[in-house]
Parts: structure tokens; C-alpha cells; sequence
């Protein structure tokens, strides 16, 4: 029999949409939808007979995890544990502590001892059998690397590390780089460019892909897609968030075929995202626009008749309103939540003020909080042993951070 494996990654247990309050009954459905994908994910690499389940980063969503998520994912590392499926698992930026040398959650359960769960804090390789003993991988881990220094010396320093494990192949049968890692020619996601615009390096693909590379099982872009031949994102399991509306999810099922590892993808149900307006929703523009009508719960509700909705989605509407204005939000409740039955839905109100009906001349949220930040910064006389672009750097990544943590628990 072949070797077999499961490559998955940005798992992200723990995440919830904004809005969710904690212990709620929608709360506890969204937190599952996770962990049901993941123990999909685990029963497919057991009933399929798979050598290794290969975790390319973001396990958590939080540094934190609840003592719920813990517990529910060390009981599906002991399930395919017990089945005979080997983990192999590197932490990604979301699982990293902010600070050097302190553990993780990941590293508490690696150091408890659980069986066949093979976890890289640091760069590292480990050559493993399969099933079959004689047959035998090794696998070069390479985790999450925070931007500290630049890119072309990041890039030189991991493009030798992989060239030198890859040379020495310890009589393995295939190689396999396993990382979390934004790679030059992906197509990116709304987080994806996020992580971009906040400093993380773009590598080229010739750093992690030699002769001796069988595959390259990347994750942190949740977008699934193969970059190169044998270069693959397996993208998230569910989708984190509204950016993450169109597209599949899933994993992907890496199998030896004539003398090689082949790849194919493996799709999971999850579940809806809907944006009114936006594509799925069927009704074009970026608002709904409210601000013009002299009854606007009542033109609400006929825009939202109009809409896509799928059942047990999750719904974020977005519109114009003048502040002014006040909408009677029981009918909506009812629309949504009786007749589409939406699983939970989300008002995103823009305040306006009109001065004409043909011209709207302030939009609150024009201006972004980090437009302001770096105004007020470039605005301010600091001392010349301060230095405003990195002030202005690390306001940035703060600000960054905070809204993650609000929007996306």
C-alpha cells in the first residue's frame, strides 16, 4: 500500500464573528463548526488509512484557547493517535506567543507526551514510518517566522536550511517542507494582504522547493490553491471571516501514485457567509442605501426580500443611514431569523449626513482609524531620538491587532 497523508492547516478553533457574545447559544454552534470540520478532517485520515496528518499553522485562533477548545482538540489527536495516524504539526503567527521563549498551549501538549503528535516550535526535521515501517518520510518544519529582519536575508537563511535537510534524505522515501509562510505568486486573500500590508515576507518558491521536495505543504493564505507543481496551500477549514465568502474550503489528500505524491483536494461543507450587498447576496453596490428614504426599516426589509439568503448563514448588512434616522429592527429580527432563518445576523451601519439629496458630504467612516493614527503622528514635534516611521510601524501593528480581536473574537 502507498504512503498517505492529510495536509491541512489554518484551523483557527476558537474563532467567532463579531457580535457573538460568549456562552450564547450562537456563540457555541460557531465555535463547533470549527472543530466539526477538523474532526471531519480526522475521521477521513483514519477511515482512509493515512500514514500522517500534516498541520501547516494557525491550530488556534487565539494565543488563549478556552479549556473547551483544548480539551476537544487533544481528543482528536488521541482518536487518530490511537487509529495509527502519525501528526505532524508546526504553529503558525496565530498560535505563537508575542514573546521569545515562552510556551504555547501547543507546546504544553507536545511536552504531556501524546503519542504520535510530532509538534515544531522551531525549525526543525524528523524522518518518520509509515504504516509500513520500511517506508519512511522525512519532513522539514519550518514555523510561522515573524519579519525581524529583511527579506533577503530571511530568505537566504531558509533557502540553505532546506537545501542542506534535503540533500541528507536519511534513506527516506520523500521529502516534505511543512510551513506557514507567505510564498511570491499566491493569489491573496483579504487576510492574506492584511498580513502583507503588516510587514510579513513574500518568499520565493526556490526556497522551499528543491530537486530532492516531494511536496511543500504551506499554509497561512486561506485561500486553497497550488502555487507551483508540488507548492500547495491547503487553505482554512471554515471560513474565519467575511472576507473568506466565495471559494471552497477543505483539505487536501497527498498520496503516492507511480513513484511520486500526487494531490488532490478534498472539499468540506461549511457554512455561509452573506454580505448585503455584495455577490452572493445577488444585490450589487456597497451599501444599502437608507439615508434616502423617509421609511427606512420598511426599505430594509424590501431589500433584504430581495436578497440571497441562504438558511443557517451568517448575514452582515451593510448600509447608509443619516443619523437622524432610527430603524425599528423587529421586523427585520423576524424576516431573518423566522422566514430565512439565518443562523445569526450583523448590522454594519454607516452614519451620513446629507445636505441634498444629490450629495452626501460626510462619511464618518471615510477616514480609517489608521489614517488618523498616522496624521496625528506625522502632526506631532517628537524628540529627534524618536523616530516617527517606526512609532508610526508599531501604532500600526497595534491597531491591527485590535481589530482582529474585535472582529474576529
Amino acid at each position: 500500500m502507498g504512503l498517505k497523508m492529510v495536509h491541512t492547516g489554518d484551523i483557527h478553533l476558537g474563532a467567532v464573528i463579531r457580535g457573538m457574545t460568549s456562552g450564547t447559544e450562537v456563540y457555541k454552534r460557531r465555535i463547533m463548526d470549527f472543530l466539526e470540520n477538523l474532526k471531519r478532517i480526522a475521521e477521513f485520515s483514519v477511515k482512509n488509512e493515512c500514514d500522517f496528518l500534516l498541520i501547516s499553522g494557525d491550530i488556534f485562533h487565539s494565543l488563549h484557547p478556552s479549556a473547551f477548545i483544548l480539551d476537544e482538540f487533544a481528543k482528536i489527536l488521541r482518536f487518530v493517535s490511537n487509529k495509527g495516524v502519525k501528526v505532524v504539526a508546526i504553529p503558525g503567527n496565530h498560535d505563537m506567543p508575542k514573546t521569545a521563549g515562552v510556551p504555547s498551549y501547543l507546546d504544553a501538549i507536545f511536552d504531556a507526551g501524546v503519542p504520535n503528535f510530532y509538534y515544531f516550535s522551531r525549525a526543525g526535521t524528523i524522518t518518520l514510518s509509515g504504516r509500513d515501517p520500511t517506508r519512511t518520510v522525512k519532513f522539514i518544519c519550518i514555523p510561522y517566522l515573524p519579519p525581524q529582519i529583511e527579506r533577503q536575508k530571511m530568505e537566504e537563511a531558509l533557502e540553505r536550511f532546506v537545501k542542506r535537510e534535503a540533500s541528507d534524505r536519511e534513506n527516506s522515501d520523500y521529502i516534505v517542507v511543512l510551513s506557514h509562510i507567505l510564498v511570491h505568486g499566491a493569489i491573496l486573500d483579504a487576510y492574506g494582504r492584511r498580513m502583507k500590508e503588516m510587514g510579513d515576507v513574500e518568499f520565493s518558491t526556490s526556497a522551499l522547493l528543491t530537486s530532492e521536495v516531494s511536496y511543500v505543504a504551506l499554509g497561512h493564505v486561506h485561500q486553497h490553491q497550488e502555487v507551483a507543481k508540488k507548492v500547495v496551500y491547503c487553505g482554512s477549514i471554515e471560513r474565519v471571516d467575511f472576507g473568506e465568502e466565495e471559494g471552497d474550503k477543505g483539505f487536501y489528500l497527498v498520496e503516492e501514485r507511480c513513484g511520486d505524491l500526487e494531490y488532490e483536494f478534498i472539499k468540506l461543507q461549511t457554512r455561509p457567509l452573506i454580505t448585503i450587498p455584495g455577490r452572493r447576496s445577488g444585490i450589487g453596490g456597497e451599501y444599502l442605501n437608507l439615508a434616502v428614504s423617509d421609511q427606512p426599516s420598511r426599505a430594509l426589509l424590501e431589500f433584504l426580500k430581495n436578497a440571497r439568503i441562504e438558511s443557517e448563514s451568517i448575514v452582515r448588512i451593510r448600509y447608509l443611514i443619516r443619523s437622524d434616522q432610527v430603524l425599528n429592527l423587529k421586523p427585520i429580527e423576524e424576516f431573518l431569523e423566522e422566514v430565512k432563518r439565518v443562523m445569526h445576523y450583523i448590522l454594519d451601519p454607516t452614519y451620513i449626513t446629507i445636505i441634498s439629496h444629490n450629495e452626501v458630504y460626510e462619511d464618518i467612516a471615510a477616514k480609517s482609524l489608521r489614517e488618523y493614527f498616522i496624521e496625528y503622528i506625522d502632526a506631532q514635534n517628537l524628540p529627534p531620538e524618536i523616530n516617527k516611521e517606526k512609532l508610526k510601524e508599531l501604532g500600526l501593528e497595534y491597531i491591527q491587532r485590535k481589530i482582529e480581536e474585535e472582529e474576529y473574537g
